[in-house]
């Protein structure tokens, strides 16, 4: 303010020695702020702290604009502020401005506070996978990480599946692996360095199957067809030679099935199998979509024969099953807007003809040749 009246008495001066009328007049009224700040005193510090502002008049009111109220502001005496600042436990520095208001005049004071220099970046909740593997932090710390774990609040289960290591600049969990008939487990874990603290779980789950959880024996729940009783047989699911697919062993014939991974089914396509020893030239083994006698949307029974490709069946994971009780339940396949077909259906087909012979019932005539409604449960 003194800079700017210095400059006013000059202009005023030149005006005179360049010889402006007397007549002439220069009016010009500076609008001069009384209440000031005389002294600020604070720490900028992550830890907590006090610190103080000093004005020059009083009768002014005192807030601040910090959100989450880490700073505060209180009126001591008629002329001074008390500054309160709590612990900064971000690695993030902040600011706010402590707001002081007399009339209208406004007086802002930012007040800064640096970050905690000790902190594990992404710290945060973590899943690992059945396997047991290592998962690491980031550790950004000028003092050794403690680390604490506890079961989860009301458990008992076991805490030493669960090992920790820190060591140049990382924080490494190292997980055993999830034990067979168990579909997860979970653990506290509190990580303190210097200022820094913080807690979180660490879960271990079984997750989803994976192509080698798919191979064993099984039970097939199934109806032969519509309106028969539920039968339930053994069979068993093999590896394939390409290791991207599988057999289902214990019909009448292989059935191939593909993995699909994304998803985590298996889809068993339609339309020509290998031929038994037992078959003519002119015939051919198929296994179909089939009605199997389930009634359509008009109420008809249903005894189509359809291997188009968009038929086929889709086994979807039931995904609270585990590696030792896998579960899979095929629902009727078909197309949009077409009518579902309940069931699989293995039959001769003849090459010259082209034309539906019978029913494929196995070399004996007792195996498995149909089954509709059907659910793949592994084996305990």
């Amino acid at each position: 303010m003194k800079t700017r009246n210095i400059i006013i008495k000059s202009l005023l001066t030149l005006g005179l020695v360049l010889g402006f009328s007397s007549c002439d007049k220069y009016e010009y009224e500076e609008e001069v702020s009384t209440f000031k700040v005389v002294e600020t005193n604070y720490s900028d510090s992550r830890e907590a702290s006090e610190g103080f502002i000093r004005v020059n008049e009083e009768g002014f009111s005192v807030k601040t604009d910090a959100v989450g109220g880490w700073l505060k502001a209180e009126l001591k005496e008629p002329m001074l502020v008390k500054v309160i600042i709590a612990q900064n436990t971000s690695p993030e520095a902040r600011t706010a401005n402590v707001i002081l208001t007399k009339g209208d005049e406004v007086q802002r004071i930012p007040i800064m506070q640096l970050g905690v220099r000790d902190f594990i970046k992404d710290f945060k909740d973590v899943t690992l996978d059945r396997d047991g593997r290592k998962f690491t932090f980031i550790t950004h710390t000028d003092n050794p990480a403690k680390v604490t774990i506890k079961a989860l609040e009301g458990s008992t289960a076991p805490t030493d599946w669960l090992k920790t290591e820190a060591k140049d600049g990382k924080l490494i969990l190292m997980a055993d692996k999830l034990p067979e008939g168990t579909t997860e487990r979970e653990l506290a874990l509190t990580v303190e360095a210097g200022l820094y603290k913080k807690s979180i779980k660490v879960k271990q789950i079984w997750g989803k199957p994976k192509y080698a959880d798919v191979i064993g024996k099984y039970l097939l729940d199934y109806k032969p067809k519509a309106g028969e009783a539920q039968v339930q047989a053994e069979v068993e699911i093999k590896q394939s030679k390409e290791g991207e697919t599988f057999k289902l062993h214990g019909l009448v014939a292989p059935i191939t099935l593909k993995w699909d991974q994304e998803n985590h089914s298996l889809i068993i396509p339609l339309g020509a199998q290998e031929n038994p020893a037992s078959f003519q030239p002119n015939e051919l083994l198929v296994l179909s979509a089939a009605g199997l006698g389930y009634k359509n949307a008009d109420g008809k029974k249903n005894l189509e024969l359809k291997w188009d490709k968009e038929y086929y069946f889709k086994g979807q994971w039931v995904n609270t099953t585990t590696d030792v009780n896998l579960m899979f339940t095929f629902p009727p396949a078909g197309a949009e807007g077409k009518d579902k077909l309940h069931g699989l259906l293995f039959w001769k087909y003849d090459l010259n003809t082209e034309s539906y012979i019978e029913d494929y019932k196995g070399e004996d005539g007792n195996g498995i040749y149909s089954i509709s409604d059907f659910t793949l449960t592994k084996k305990l």
